[in-house]
Parts: C-alpha cells; sequence; structure tokens
C-alpha cells in the first residue's frame, strides 16, 4: 500500500502500560519495511497520551530530519491534542466510518466525540460532511460554522480541511480550489484532499478537471467508497454514462449499502434512456434503508416526469414529503415539495417552501419556476431578490435566472436574454444556456437558440442533476428536443422533425403534455 500511494515512510505506534504508559513510534522504510528510527516516551496518565504522541512524533521527525522546530511541532500537535483520548478515538471511529461510506453510523461518534469535547472542531466539520453526503445541506453548513468557530485550535492541515470544505458547501469553488491544492502539495497522500479536490472543479462546472482528479484519488486509494463513487458521478456528468456505470457497480461489489451508488447508477441508465432499468434500480435503493427510501422517491418521481406521468410524480412526491418530514429530512421535503409546485402548479407547495426560509437553490429555484408558470410573478421575484443577497456566485445566477424568466413570461424577450447572460457569467450551468436559448427563440433568434440547445444536449450529463447536488432532475431534459425542433424549423431545417420525434418517444406514456401535442403537429 505504501508504494502504491507513494509513501516513503510508515510510521507504527504501540502503548504499553505498567505504572504509566509508554508509547513507541516506529519510523519504517515503506519499500522494504525495515527500521528506520523509533521514538519512546512515558505519559504518566490517560489524559497526558494524546500530547505525549505529539512529543514522540516531534522526536521522531527530528531524527529522520525534519528541521521544523520542535516548539514549533509541539504547537501544531497541541492544537488537536488538547482534548480528551475518549473524543480522539470518536472522531477516528467517526473518520473510519465515513471513508467507507457509513455516514449515518459516522454521524453519531463525530456527534459523542463532541459530547465529550465541545472544542473539538475536527468533529464538527466530520459531523457536516456526513451531514452533506446524507442531502441534509442546512445542517452542513450549521455545523462547518461551529466547526470555523474552533479553527483555532486546529493544526495547519486541519484548518486547510475544515475552510476547504466549507466553501465547497457554500458553493465558494475558486476559494476551495485554492484550500485543496495547497493542501496536495504539502500533503500529497491526503484523503481527503484528494476527494474534496475534484468537487471543487466539478462545482466549478470543470467536468474533465474533475475526472482527472477523482481519476487520482482511486489510483491511490482504490477501496474507497466514496472516492470511486464520486469518479462514477462525475462520469455522468460529464455524459460519459458508460464509465459511470462501471464504477458505480463497482462501488456496490465493495458494499451493497452505498446509497449513492444506486443513484449513480440509475442516473446513467436513465441518461441512456434505459426507463425500466433506471426503475429498477431506485426500487432496489428504496429497500436499503429509510434514507434510500427518501432518494429513491425523489428518483421515480423524476422517472415519471421525464415520461410525462405528472400525476404518478405527483403522489410519489406527495408521499415523499411526509415521511421526508416524519423522518425530519427538511432538504429532502423542500426539494421535493417544489418538484410538485413545479410538476401540478401547486403554488401552495410552493408557498410552504418559501416558508421554511431555505437557502437551497434547487428548492428556490424550482418554487420560483412554478410560481411565474402560475402568474405569482411577485413571490417569485421575492425568491429571486433573497438568492441575489447571497455572496455566492452560484446563488446569485440562480436569482438571475428566475428574473429573466419573469421577464420571458412578460413577453419582454430581450430583457430576459439580458437577464439570462448575467447568469450565464456568474455560472455557466446546463439551466442558463437552457433559458438562454427559450430567449433567443422567442426573439427569433433561431441560429442563437439552436446552438444553446445543441450545447444543452451536449451537456446532457449535467440535466442528469441540474443542481449538481446529486438529486435526480432528468425531467428538465426531454423538452431541449423540443424546443431544438422548434430552433431547427425556424431554420428551415429538415432535422426539425427528428427533434420532434425524439421528444415525442420520450412521452409516448405521458398524460397531457401541451407541447407533445404541439410537436406531433408540427
Amino acid at each position: 500500500m505504501a508504494v502504491r500511494e507513494g509513501v516513503n515512510i510508515v510510521v507504527s505506534g504501540t502503548i504499553d502500560r505498567i505504572a504509566s504508559y509508554h508509547l513507541t513510534l516506529r519510523a519504517l522504510d515503506g519499500v522494504t519495511g525495515n527500521a528506520l528510527d523509533k521514538s519512546e516516551v512515558t505519559a504518566e496518565t490517560k489524559q497526558e497520551v494524546l500530547s505525549a504522541v505529539g512529543r514522540a512524533a516531534a522526536d521522531l521527525r527530528k531524527a529522520l530530519g525534519d528541521t521544523t522546530p520542535m516548539s514549533t511541532q509541539l504547537a501544531a500537535a497541541e492544537t488537536y491534542t488538547a482534548g480528551s483520548l475518549e473524543a480522539a478515538h470518536e472522531y477516528a471511529l467517526g473518520q473510519d466510518l465515513f471513508f467507507r461510506g457509513k455516514f449515518d453510523d459516522a454521524a453519531r461518534h463525530y456527534e459523542q466525540a463532541i459530547k465529550i469535547d465541545p472544542n473539538l472542531g475536527r468533529a464538527y466539520a466530520g459531523l457536516a460532511a456526513s451531514y452533506n453526503n446524507m442531502g441534509r445541506l442546512s445542517d452542513a453548513e450549521a455545523e462547518y460554522k461551529r466547526a470555523l468557530s474552533h479553527i483555532d485550535r486546529m493544526s495547519d492541515r486541519e484548518k486547510f480541511r475544515t475552510r476547504a470544505t466549507y466553501y465547497l458547501v457554500t458553493h465558494n469553488n475558486a476559494r476551495a480550489i485554492e484550500e485543496l491544492t495547497q493542501l496536495v502539495k504539502q500533503y500529497p497522500a491526503d484523503m481527503s484532499a484528494l476527494i474534496n479536490l475534484p468537487i471543487a472543479y466539478f462545482y466549478n462546472r470543470d467536468m474533465s478537471r474533475a475526472v482527472e482528479e477523482a481519476q487520482r484519488a482511486i489510483t491511490a486509494y482504490p477501496k474507497n467508497y466514496v472516492a470511486r463513487n464520486n469518479a462514477a458521478l462525475y462520469a455522468m456528468y460529464a455524459g460519459d454514462f458508460t464509465n459511470a456505470l462501471r464504477q458505480a457497480q463497482t462501488v456496490l461489489s465493495m458494499n451493497p449499502a452505498y446509497l449513492k451508488a444506486y443513484v449513480a447508477i440509475a442516473l446513467s441508465q436513465l441518461g441512456e434512456n434505459d426507463v425500466a432499468s433506471a426503475t429498477e434500480t431506485y426500487k432496489r435503493l428504496a429497500t436499503q434503508s429509510a434514507a434510500g427510501q427518501s432518494m429513491a422517491a425523489a428518483g421515480l418521481a423524476d422517472v415519471a416526469l421525464y415520461e410525462g406521468r405528472s400525476a404518478d410524480a405527483a403522489a410519489i412526491l406527495k408521499q415523499g414529503v411526509d415521511r421526508d418530514r416524519a423522518e425530519k429530512r427538511t432538504d429532502a421535503a423542500n426539494r421535493k415539495l417544489a418538484t410538485l409546485a413545479w410538476a401540478a402548479g401547486d403554488v401552495s407547495a410552493a408557498e410552504e417552501v418559501m416558508a421554511t426560509n431555505t437557502r437551497d437553490e434547487h428548492a428556490l429555484y424550482t418554487a420560483a419556476h412554478a410560481l411565474i408558470e402560475a402568474g405569482r410573478e411577485k413571490r417569485a421575484l421575492a425568491i429571486a431578490s433573497r438568492l441575489d443577497a447571497q455572496l455566492e456566485p452560484e446563488l446569485q445566477h440562480y436569482g438571475k435566472l428566475i428574473e429573466g424568466e419573469a421577464f420571458l413570461k412578460r413577453g419582454q424577450a430581450r430583457e430576459a436574454v439580458a437577464k439570462f447572460e448575467e447568469a450565464r457569467h456568474l455560472a455557466d450551468s446546463w439551466p442558463a444556456r437552457f433559458d438562454r436559448g427559450l430567449g433567443n427563440l422567442a426573439l427569433g433568434a433561431f441560429a442563437e437558440a439552436d446552438a444553446d440547445f445543441e450545447t444543452c444536449v451536449k451537456r446532457r450529463g449535467e440535466a442528469t442533476a441540474v443542481f449538481l447536488d446529486d438529486v435526480p432532475s432528468f425531467h428538465f431534459f426531454p423538452p431541449v428536443y423540443y424546443y431544438l425542433g422548434r430552433a431547427q424549423e425556424g431554420l428551415g431545417s429538415a432535422s426539425a422533425v427528428n427533434s420532434y420525434k425524439q421528444f415525442v418517444a420520450i412521452k409516448t406514456k405521458g398524460d397531457g403534455d401541451p407541447l407533445v401535442a404541439d410537436a406531433r403537429r408540427r
């Protein structure tokens, strides 16, 4: 393992207790296994063991040629070791479970670590990361803020990790890349850095770089479920569904209970228009756990909407909202409510989302879109104002999209296109391209609309979960074919017929979409 990961020296340790605690650290050559040096220290009490580890490590580093002053090394070690051994143990258990993809179990150990030592900042960060992977985004952001309040007690390495993951959750992608690049440079085998750096590029919509960095992570840690499934998801977002399926199926062969592997598989199957297989995968996901049932409900509703079965989707979403609320999955409930508002024209569902005061762009943008379609422009623009007021460009860009959609609904296409262009400069997202295409189509700028919709087709992988949150949303994709047909028809291209046929073929089981009737007529 040391050879594969490029680690030259491996440190092992033992603790023997006689009258006191005797600690021994041994440095071994990573290739031959030969002993290079060792350090021995004694701790009189259990409470002194963690600080004794710091002293032993400083001695060993000096023996191996580290020129960092011992006082500096001990100060850095003290930022972590000021807590109790029991808290460190719980934190270590949480870390192990987290990197095995058992986020619920990991969260419980991080919570126990915090209970023992409320000042252990990295435990808050671990809890936040677990919540983030469980889809509890509001809780994740709150825990990251608590972690940052204890950043003065962290080593430089821990500070890099904590700040970087906070930036990821708050969509400050440039700062996340900056922190993680420094972390990888200083600690090339750091698992957290190798896993999170591709996430930062992914959120920046640099899919090719995300795929590249993810490969680096799984080369270093081939048995890490999180890293490998992330690689599957990046391939999916990049539109490489075959590679995504292969990677995610490998994850399930390693850990059949890893929930997001099912999501990667189902969305990749749907990306290839294999509706039956996607449906079966979501049904399997629903049998795994309560969290799996929540994720599967979102997926099955997405499949129904993809096919145009709005009534089926509404029924699935309503049941899902009730279940999520009972299980206190607030963010998941809000997203389902917003999708229900969009799918069924349920204004009350959109108002419920607004009442939660959420910052989740998935829920807010979808609810606003539904409100605009229902003629409730003022309420939609209130959501836009909420998003515009955020610091993060990603959130601001959704505010601009809402404002542009309001202009488009009023028939002010030129003003709409200007807003969509503002949004695209903030974040070159799939929805920004799609909306700009709609605006250009309304202006009669058929060549420009054709280019935008062609881009949406090429970037279809991003539409699988259009908010980049791994929550299924491929139902946004089929209308691209209809509007592409409209643009092609405006250009006098014979390709329009094929685009309309592709749209209609997806919606054959639908229950009355007026766009389908128009596509058939055309």
